[in-house]
């Protein structure tokens, strides 16, 4: 599991879940307000926004998957994949 607050906001926290899950809660409700299912295990600092809160980046390599940027604002797919060496981006 991995953790950040939103750099201008600290009433949001994100986080992201070894079952590869990334939500954006609001820490005054307690609401999940945004919720990506990233399809990868996050650990440490695998995990981080954009100060404008329009995209995500998520990194694990258990299994290879490598780095995924997320547009928050489309969050059924990532918009790109780089992938560790010996890979080919998607």
């Amino acid at each position: 599991m991995t953790s950040r607050f939103y750099p201008s906001d600290k009433n949001m926290l994100f986080s992201g879940s070894s079952d590869g899950s990334v939500k954006f809660w609001d820490l005054r409700s307690g609401d999940c307000q945004i919720a990506i299912n990233a399809g990868l295990s996050m650990c440490g600092d695998a995990l981080d926004i954009d100060s404008n809160l329009k995209s995500v980046v998520t990194g694990a390599g258990r299994s290879g998957e490598g780095i995924l940027l997320w547009d928050l604002r489309h969050t059924k797919s990532h918009m790109k994949n780089i992938l560790w060496d010996n890979q080919t981006s998607k």
